[in-house]
């Protein structure tokens, strides 16, 4: 696994990113590598993992486990300073990340990074996502959503803009509504 990347999942309800995000989930596990799933609520597609608190962040060794609170911007800081070597997944991110990245979660994001940890952002559609992922993102899994990414960058915010438009594309013409594709924007590296 390489840390510090930024993947960003994009794709309506019921496309297969939950299923993808378990996948990838097991992937970490198996290395040894600590997960955790950040959402403001109890989000029923998460309720078997066990929760943990920030206030038990500090003392979390391993293992996969939820964090729900309510004030993002708590949790983000509690995660910045906790989590080391750690996939941080933001759950339906849009409720706290919004259409602009804040200076706050520019911070939160480079903090975490520096302790190892690479981040999956959830959001449901392309309208949703934040114009700044475009320019921190590492890579995309594109599921079918009934937007495009045309509709939320130009090339000025995603030079990879048409080879995305490509991958975009391939997914919602395939027959299969769980189809998916890898994007990586060779921006960071």
């Amino acid at each position: 696994m390489a840390f510090n990347k930024v993947t960003t999942f994009v794709g309506g309800a019921g496309t297969g990113k939950t299923t993808e995000l378990q996948r990838l989930i097991h992937l970490y596990t198996q290395k040894g590598m600590k997960v955790l799933i950040y959402d403001d609520f109890n989000h029923p597609s998460y309720r078997h993992i066990p929760q943990i608190t920030i206030k038990q962040l500090p003392y979390w060794e391993s293992g996969v486990y939820r964090l729900i609170h309510p004030d993002s911007k708590e949790a983000f800081t509690a995660i910045s300073l906790h989590c080391w070597n750690t996939l941080v997944v933001l759950e339906d991110c849009f409720k706290y990340v919004g259409q602009k990245f804040t200076k706050p979660m520019i911070k939160f994001i480079i903090d975490a990074k520096q302790h190892n940890c690479d981040f999956v952002f959830m959001y449901h559609c392309w309208a949703w996502v934040a114009l700044d992922m475009a320019r921190r993102c590492d890579a995309y899994v594109i599921f079918k959503t009934n937007d495009t990414p045309a509709s939320r960058f130009n090339k000025k915010d995603a030079p990879y803009l048409d080879e995305l438009m490509v991958e975009y594309l391939a997914v919602m013409a395939d027959k299969n509504d769980f189809k998916k594709k890898l994007f990586k924007t060779k921006l960071n590296g």
